[in-house]
């Protein structure tokens, strides 16, 4: 494990920034995207999962290039409209109503299922159950009523276990009344996996698809060389690095106290202990390296509840994933395989 001080805010990305590129056209990576010159680009833009979509595909053809993006932004949002809480029509919201949905989509089924998995697999500390606790705070931040009180946390707690998700072929249901999923913890990077499998779908090998905190990388980049990362200071209003990594068809995934705060020192936030009802206090950020996206995305999650130590040896004994942890007081600390972990750039 590598530990290092970091100078002490970053606000959430306003815009998601999707790019491919077909063969040798690779694009690079750093903090951002770097300027790209190929034969023809598509570019379009769209909201989704709460945030402009903005999409680029470099490629040789217009046609097929300009297929690949609008191939690409039709998969994606065709799965919020399945997968997003905050959408009524939603597959999910309507679960989440009436307490079961007969025949749900396979999308729903798998990412429901592997976030099941996830929990059981960290014993609940990530639980997609946990819904009613996270509505709970953003109803009395929004209400201007400070942080939910001790009795209303409990009640709220009453109605969190994933044990109590049913799963069959036809069907989901909740055995208990009055609980409900969220799926923002993983659906993400599921979302953003099969963006990167519409691509490949029209011929688009080396490319880079990045949705906030969450990205996949596809091949190589335009030296013929993993893709290069760069991970944002947390406290640095997320203009400098505190490392960089390389990835090549892997996915990294960002889970931070600093996304959805309740309130400005970022001790309360979205990202809440479905055993204890409250934010754990120890991490700033979360940085996880996976073969997947969805995997990325969930164990990033789980690790901002599980603290430090827990945290990367839960890292340290799942193959093939790394991770690269900040705490609130600027300590940045790595899982062994993590390359470049420790480092401080800028």
């Amino acid at each position: 494990m590598t530990v290092k001080k970091q100078p002490q805010s970053w606000q959430r990305q306003d815009f998601l920034r999707i790019v491919a590129a077909a063969g040798i056209l690779g694009a690079a990576a750093k903090l951002g995207l770097d300027q790209f010159q190929a034969p023809v680009q598509a570019r379009e833009s769209r909201i989704l999962m709460g945030t402009v979509v903005n999409l680029t595909v470099l490629g040789e053809d217009q046609d097929r290039t300009t297929a690949a993006v609008r191939a690409c932004l039709d998969r994606m949002e065709a799965l919020e409209s399945i997968l997003s809480r905050y959408q009524p029509s939603s597959q999910l919201s309507l679960l989440n109503r009436k307490g079961s949905l007969p025949d749900p989509h396979p999308a729903l089924q798998k990412v429901v299922r592997a976030a099941v998995h996830l929990a059981d697999q960290t014993e609940g500390k990530f639980d997609p159950t946990v819904k009613p606790l996270v509505d709970l705070y953003q109803k009395t931040y929004q209400q201007e009523a400070g942080l939910p009180g001790h009795e209303q946390i409990q009640a709220a707690l009453e109605l969190v276990d994933f044990r109590q998700v049913i799963l069959a072929e036809d069907q989901i249901r909740f055995q208990q009344q009055g609980m409900s999923l969220t799926l923002d913890g993983i659906a993400k990077g599921f979302i953003v996996q099969e963006g990167l499998r519409a691509l490949r779908g029209f011929g688009f090998v080396d490319q880079l698809v990045e949705a906030g905190g969450d990205l996949a990388a596809g091949g190589l980049n335009r030296r013929g060389e993993p893709w290069t990362i760069g991970i944002r200071n947390p406290r640095k209003g997320g203009q400098a690095a505190l490392s960089r990594v390389r990835i090549a068809n892997q996915a990294l995934a960002t889970s931070g106290d600093y996304q959805q705060p309740f309130g400005h020192s970022f001790e309360h936030h979205h990202i809440l202990d479905p055993r204890r009802g409250h934010s754990d206090p120890e991490l700033a950020s979360v940085t996880v390296r996976a073969p997947g996206a969805m995997a990325a995305d969930g164990y990033a999650t789980a690790v901002m509840v599980m603290g430090a130590r827990e945290g990367i040896g839960f890292l340290e004994s799942q193959p093939g994933v790394e991770g690269l942890l900040v705490t609130k007081d600027g300590q940045i600390m790595s899982s062994s395989g993590f390359d470049g972990g420790g480092s401080q750039v800028g």
